[in-house]
């Protein structure tokens, strides 16, 4: 390398062309070479064959696919399966039989299909199967053969998995079937053993417990007023069992209100009361009775002694009279109050024992209900835990009874093939040139490689050149005048041999690029 020298493209356009016979040979014998490696590799043909994914006949909105895959997904899927060494045998069986005169086996053909086949997506529903063979026609065939294929095994595999699917749902319906059932089992066992203390019950609880508060209160009122007729009618007892024989009854000539109130009509008798007085007390009797009547039943005991009372007093009032100074009478008219008024006694003491043990049931009742209320919030806890299952288990059901029903029409569109499928839209032709080699394209490289090389030998050369070529290289590297130039002199000898020589290289390489193209052209049909 001379220093100081500026490579102008100038300077590089004249370095090329002190070069030019150096890129010729390159470039022939990079030609030379790649069209000697295309003779060398053996000529293919490609067929091919574009399938398209068909939308199902019927529309979703009636009936949904229950198999739904990616092309790239679907691709691999049925070249795994058809690609098998014993599927491919069974496939080409046939085309083995019709091809027994040329010596091919089936085994070559499954070989070969294996070897040349080969998948290429064009879009989202369409792909293309290619297949490259030596021979153009068993290359269409198999393509062909493989086509057929790949559609008939994408509709068993999609009426497999569809039956799959069905399966499959089935068992998991008849599973949690099952779950849910025992769920329920367990609920209904819950509810049972809880009876009376579920939320659901509060309201009713509630409305129990109050009747009984109201039935309980109305009860303490009522036994208060037994034990004070209790009371009463011991005190009347006492009274009369004390008394000496009664004196004939006076004459009352007090008014109705008076006789009322100083006489107790429910502790005499009707045969004490004499004929003058009846009247009087007939009337007092009735108007106590509409009283009574008022704020007690109607079979109550003193209703009931007072309506005896009356209807004693309004027989006496059309009987004769009778003389009210006898003794005897009155004896026995006390003997027989006293009697009733221990009647009653026993009478009311029954009662009150019945209403107690009824009080006591009520009491009971009421804290048995106070109990089932306080223990509902832990009830409601539980119960909502086991709902929760419940509900799950039941949501899930129900999703599982509505896919059972979409895989099993799936199935059936599948079985009937109505579904998605595949279609041939360009059956696979023979082709009439080869596929490879690419020999435009490899000469071409080659001749590439052979400048590339020329020109990396070239730069190389004149970076090791230290000729001294123009007057400023050599002002700038001796620091002398120049006084004159004085050209290469050649004779005719010299200039002879080299022309020889290149033309003798270049026809080398012409010779060669023909004679590879010769070839190609009508041997090989490339």
């Amino acid at each position: 390398m001379v220093p100081g020298r500026t490579y102008s493209p100038t300077l590089i356009l004249r370095m090329l062309w002190r070069q030019k016979w150096r890129f010729l040979l390159g470039a022939g014998l990079g030609a030379a070479v790649a069209a000697a490696y295309v003779l060398r590799q053996p000529v293919l043909f490609r067929a091919e064959a574009t399938l398209l994914v068909q939308p199902a006949l019927v529309p979703q909105n009636y009936a949904r696919p229950t198999v739904s895959q990616d092309l790239d997904t679907l691709t691999r899927t049925l070249s795994e399966q058809v690609f098998a060494r014993e599927r491919l045998i069974g496939l080409f069986t046939d085309l083995a039989a019709r091809l027994s005169s040329s010596g091919v086996t089936v085994e070559e053909l499954a070989d070969q299909a294996r070897s040349g086949a080969g998948i290429n997506l064009v879009r989202e529903d369409a792909f293309r199967l290619t297949m490259v063979n030596r021979d153009p026609v068993r290359a269409a065939q198999l393509a062909s053969v493989l086509a057929a294929a790949f559609v008939a095994q994408n509709l068993e595999s999609r009426a497999g998995l569809a039956d799959e699917a069905d399966q499959f749902v089935e068992a998991q319906v008849e599973s949690t079937r099952q779950r849910l059932a025992e769920n329920e089992k367990r609920l209904e066992e819950y509810r049972r053993t809880y009876s009376g203390e579920l939320p659901t019950q509060l309201s009713a609880n509630l409305q129990v417990m109050q009747n009984a508060q109201v039935q309980l209160q109305a009860l303490t009122e009522a036994i208060e007023q037994d034990r004070e007729r209790k009371a009463r009618l011991d005190e009347r007892i006492a009274t009369l069992t004390a008394q000496a024989p009664p004196a004939p009854v006076p004459v009352d000539t007090a008014s109705p209100k008076e006789t009322e109130q100083d006489l107790d009509l429910l502790a005499i008798d009707a045969s004490q009361i004499g004929r003058d007085q009846a009247p009087r007390q007939l009337e007092a009797a009735r108007s106590m009775l509409a009283r009574l009547r008022l704020r007690l039943k109607p079979d109550h005991p003193d209703i009931v002694r007072l309506q005896r009372l009356i209807a004693e007093l309004e027989r006496r009032g059309d009987a004769a009279p009778e003389d009210a100074t006898d003794p005897q009478p009155a004896a026995a008219a006390r003997a027989k109050a006293l009697a009733q008024l221990q009647a009653e006694s026993r009478t009311v003491e029954e009662r009150l024992a019945e209403r107690a043990q009824e009080d006591k049931r009520l009491r009971e009742t009421i804290a048995d209900y106070q109990h089932r209320i306080e223990l509902t919030p832990t009830r409601e806890t539980e119960l909502t835990t086991l709902m929760r299952d419940y509900d799950t288990l039941r949501d899930s059901y129900r999703s599982l009874l509505a896919k059972k029903e979409e895989a099993r029409i799936g199935a059936e569109l599948e079985r009937r093939r109505v579904g998605e499928s595949l279609k041939v839209v360009a059956a696979p032709r023979v082709p009439d040139r080869p596929f490879s080699p690419a020999t435009l394209s490899t000469v071409l490289a080659g001749t590439g490689v052979g400048l590339a090389a020329v020109f990396l030998v070239a730069a190389w050369r004149e970076y090791q050149d230290t000729a001294l070529r123009t007057e400023q290289e050599i002002a700038a590297t001796l620091d002398v005048p120049v006084l004159a130039f004085i050209p290469v002199m050649r004779n005719w000898d010299d200039t002879h041999r080299v022309r020889v020589r290149t033309t003798a290289a270049l026809g080398a390489a012409a010779v060669l690029i023909a004679a590879a193209a010769a070839y190609l052209l009508l041997v090989r049909g490339i």
